[in-house]
């Protein structure tokens, strides 16, 4: 479909130019790459299970806009004469015209294929009630949906209908804390059946455990389509954008937040930053260590076990700022040994600086969870089902969690939502957005960790309240 697009477009703005005895190559040819780009990066190339063709056609005059207005910006327009509106919209509409014949032909091409039986997607479908029965039976009919369901998941909380489901079920019947049988048996069945989709349906319960199958999903790179909550009202989504089935939405997540060129460019933008930050606040780094030394006995730098991506051991090191311990790898709130300099050194966060040598080594990235010691990753990993998570990505020197506040003595629960949030969203904008973040939170700090501390003292005074609601309503009942 690319292939296509990309050729018609290519003889339509050639043609378009020579008309124009010439004067316009260069500006057709960097619209043509630019439009092409744009097509190509919004995924107009994707071809859906039910036909999206008013989408498509908007984002095909997007494009083309953009394409026509980047060769305006590279092209020198004195060169070319006097410039005419009538020829920049016939260019335009030229694009416009072979984007969307390029993808009716290879869309053609490939529902033909699939008709066939070539180039179709095994998919498995998390749920087991009767809108799973009822979509993977009309998924399976309609051949010009290119998929077929070759397997059921049932989380154990909802009732199989055995028999009359058109492909096997695989139960999950293992408790939501501890999901590591439930992604081994995918794993399993991924493999024996050769699936590339997942399909999450609306669950009556287990809710824990699709959002952990979905992820697995998307780590394995399957696409992963959702049946969004409220899906009966159809309210808040955009008609003609997702593909239906049963005449419901099926929301495609991203495939992959965390593509490999984005990566490097991610540790590209470490070592830049860390090396520039290193230099200039080389004289401020001498005068903290000198002070840390003439006022407290023990070493300048203070070094830490923690944990890193993937459960990898890592060590932390920071400017010292408590009085030295032997109980630091297991003691949570050490607040009564912060010396007079490390508070200062805490309060300006200039304490965390030596981790720019981390950042280099590879161990750490500027923006990720915040590493973590093994002793609490154990405890925290046994009460949170979603701690684990949060080593898919680089541990951080700063991280969303922190410039919200959720930093100290804070609730774990929140940094974990708040962590797993930033992964599954994760882009190279999203770290620049909280790195500039993280110097207004340093500039806000107290009023930001009063914030945090008078909400999770409100959250905590909620549940009390409805712990004794619940109570009270036990001892009438009595």
């Amino acid at each position: 479909m690319a292939v296509f697009t990309l050729g018609l477009l290519g003889i339509s703005a050639l043609s378009w130019s020579t008309v124009l005895a010439g004067r316009w190559t260069i500006l057709s040819g960097t619209s043509v790459l630019t439009t092409f780009l744009v097509l190509f990066s919004q995924g107009y190339f994707r071809v859906n299970m039910v036909n999206d063709g008013t989408v498509r056609l908007r984002l095909a005059g997007s494009a083309s806009a953009i394409g026509v207005t980047a060769g305006l910006f590279v092209t020198s327009l004195p060169s070319l004469g006097q410039p005419r509106v009538p020829a920049f919209v016939s260019l335009m509409l030229v694009l416009l015209g072979a984007a969307a014949t390029g993808r009716m032909m290879g869309r053609a091409m490939v529902r033909r294929l699939w008709r066939h039986g070539h180039l179709r997607a095994n998919a498995l479908v998390y749920g087991t009630n009767e809108l799973a029965r009822e979509m993977a039976i009309e998924i399976n009919l309609r051949r010009n949906y290119g998929v077929d369901v070759v397997g059921f998941v049932s989380d154990g909380t909802q009732p199989a209908t055995g028999s009359s489901l058109p492909a096997p079920v695989y139960a999950v019947d293992v408790d939501a804390v501890d999901i590591d049988a439930a992604v081994a048996k995918l794993a399993d069945a991924q493999r024996r059946l050769a699936v590339d989709r997942l399909i999450v349906g609306p669950s009556t319960g287990g809710d824990e455990i699709a959002q952990q199958v979905a992820r697995w999903a998307a780590a394995e790179g399957l696409p992963v389509h959702v049946v969004p909550r409220f899906y009966q009202m159809g309210m808040g989504l955009d008609s003609m954008s997702p593909d239906r089935v049963r005449g419901y939405p099926l929301v495609r997540l991203q495939r992959s937040a965390h593509p490999q060129l984005s990566i490097r460019l991610k540790r590209v933008l470490d070592v830049i930053v860390a090396s520039t930050v290193l230099v200039a606040f080389a004289p401020v780094m001498a005068m903290a260590a000198l002070a840390v030394k003439l006022t407290s006995s023990g070493p300048v730098l203070f070094s830490q076990d923690r944990v890193g991506q993937h459960g990898k051991p890592i060590v932390v090191r920071k400017f010292r700022s408590m009085t030295v311990s032997d109980e630091s790898d297991t003691e949570w709130n050490a607040e009564a040994r912060v010396t007079t300099v490390g508070k200062w050194l805490r309060r300006s966060n200039i304490d965390e600086l030596p981790q720019l040598f981390t950042i280099l080594a590879g161990d750490m990235s500027l923006v990720g969870p915040r590493p973590e010691r093994p002793v609490f990753v154990e405890r925290f990993r046994q009460k949170f089902p979603d701690y684990d998570d949060r080593h898919r990505m680089p541990v951080g020197l700063t991280g969303l969690a922190q410039v919200v506040g959720l930093r100290g003595d804070t609730s774990i629960s929140e940094r974990v939502k708040y962590d797993n949030l930033y992964i599954d969203q994760w882009s190279l904008r999203a770290d620049l957005e909280i790195l500039a973040r993280t110097v207004v939170a340093v500039l806000r700090q107290k009023m930001v960790e009063r914030e945090v501390v008078e909400l999770e003292r409100a959250m905590r005074g909620r549940e009390m309240s409805s712990a004794h609601d619940q109570r009270s309503r036990r001892d009438r009942n009595a």
